[in-house]
């Protein structure tokens, strides 16, 4: 429903609209006949591990830094030809990606009724903006992109009062990347037991599922075997190595990032860029190192716990939820030993939230715009095809995408609590999220 009277500006007017989803629609056509017709990468890593599991053959050297029920979550498709394969899931995050760019959309009208025009705006920018974590993912068929929507589904059965359902998402969410195990705890703290409590039911629950096929016994010996990997890489002096695959550049990992700013490495180390423009700067001892790191990650833990103090209302005034839970996606993605490129579309949460309010032409301070800016600039332009390989890694080694990353958690973290939603616009949105289940 749009309100009568509302201003057409530029940007949304029809004209601008249909070419902004023109255009995207011509860039989600490349992006799948990438994924399906010119990659072969984790995906195809995922797959044999998948066909592994098929054969009872889990682990052994490859792969142990994912759950048995993950692995079981690559083989469903195993079997199929290659490319089909491939083409299921692309198309799979393409459905994915347009609920969960919905899903927060409705959530989001709770801080800012816009009209419909203005919400088509928004869904756009954020989806150029993030073009080319898109596409990298796109490249992998799209698999942090259904990560993305399983931390999607979650937040918005909580909304529904549905936290049955928000544990199966989350639960499934946590055994398919270790990391979203950070909700359980911002559940509790926020004092949503029953939310915590089904998530660790239905944690435990796709742990168990390997059972079904590999048996009791070979089950219990895999999650052995994982937890045993699990402990080693954590036991890891130098916080420059992740004991998964060796260091590099590329990596922005927040602990990483850290450590990048605290170690200095000889010529010949892989973290070691022979270029005019790379320096190092702390001369850091590792053991030393990992002190400093675990430091400023607490430091980090209590500036959030102390802005997530507030317990959630317990109607639906309260817009602070969806804002609090894209931070603990950021989280999801930076705080994983492994974090690429693709790994950051788990950014568009808080990155939508916050161009919503600029569309909505709230006020803004103008150290928020100065960093989004900057932000911005380091998403769209720091890959390779714009600054050629040496250059890349350059910028990389820095941990940019990190840093833009941890920009738009501020961004968001700081937005105004204000509303803007007129009451009968309320019960419309309430209706909405209500009528989905």
């Amino acid at each position: 429903m749009e309100r009568p009277g509302q201003p057409i500006r530029w940007h949304t007017s029809r004209p601008f609209l249909t070419a902004a989803w023109i255009g995207l629609s011509f860039f989600f056509v490349f992006c799948v006949v990438q994924g399906v017709a010119d990659r072969d990468n984790d995906f195809l890593w995922h797959r044999q591990l998948g066909q592994r599991f098929l054969q009872g053959d889990m682990y052994s050297g490859y792969g142990e830094h994912y759950l048995p029920a993950r692995i079981m979550i690559d083989a469903w498709s195993a079997g199929l030809p290659y490319r089909l394969d491939r083409a299921l899931f692309c198309l799979l995050a393409l459905g994915a990606l347009a609920v969960t760019v919905v899903i927060w959309d409705r959530l989001a009208q709770r801080r800012h009724w816009l009209e419909r025009r203005a919400r088509a705006v928004a869904a756009a920018l954020v989806l150029t903006l993030m073009a080319f974590y898109l596409l990298r993912d796109f490249q992998e068929c799209g698999l942090q992109i259904l990560l993305l929507f399983f931390l999607s589904a979650a937040l918005y059965s909580v909304y529904l009062g549905r936290h049955w359902l928000c544990g199966f998402w989350l639960g499934l969410a946590c055994v398919y990347k270790v990391t979203p195990l950070l909700f359980l705890p911002y559940l509790a703290y926020k004092r949503q037991w029953r939310a915590a409590g089904w998530s660790l039911v239905f944690f435990f629950l796709w742990c168990l599922a390997p059972a079904l096929w590999l048996g009791w016994s070979q089950t219990i010996d895999k999650h052995r075997e994982w937890l045993t990997c699990f402990t080693q890489n954590l036991a890891l002096d130098d916080p420059s190595e992740n004991g998964i695959e060796p260091p590099n550049p590329r990596n922005q990992a927040l602990s990483l990032a850290i450590a990048r700013y605290l170690q200095t490495h000889p010529p010949g180390h892989r973290l070691h860029l022979e270029h005019p423009l790379f320096a190092q700067f702390g001369d850091l001892e590792p053991a030393t190192a990992k002190g400093v790191v675990k430091g400023v990650l607490l430091c980090l833990a209590l500036v959030l716990a102390w802005r997530f103090r507030k317990p959630w209302s317990p109607d639906w005034s309260d817009s602070s939820l969806a804002q609090e839970w894209s931070v603990v996606c950021v989280l999801a993605a930076i705080l994983s030993p492994l974090c690429w490129q693709q790994h950051l579309v788990l950014v568009l949460p808080a990155a939508f939230l916050w161009l919503r309010a600029c569309v909505a032409q709230e006020r803004l301070p103008s150290w928020q715009l100065v960093a989004a800016a900057l932000a911005i600039l380091i998403i769209i332009a720091v890959h390779r095809d714009f600054l050629g390989q040496q250059l890349f890694l350059v910028a990389m080694s820095y941990k940019a995408h990190t840093a833009a990353a941890l920009v738009f958690i501020g961004l968001v973290l700081t937005l105004s609590k204000e509303r803007t939603v007129a009451r009968a616009d309320e019960s419309e949105s309430v209706g909405l999220l209500r009528r989905v289940a």
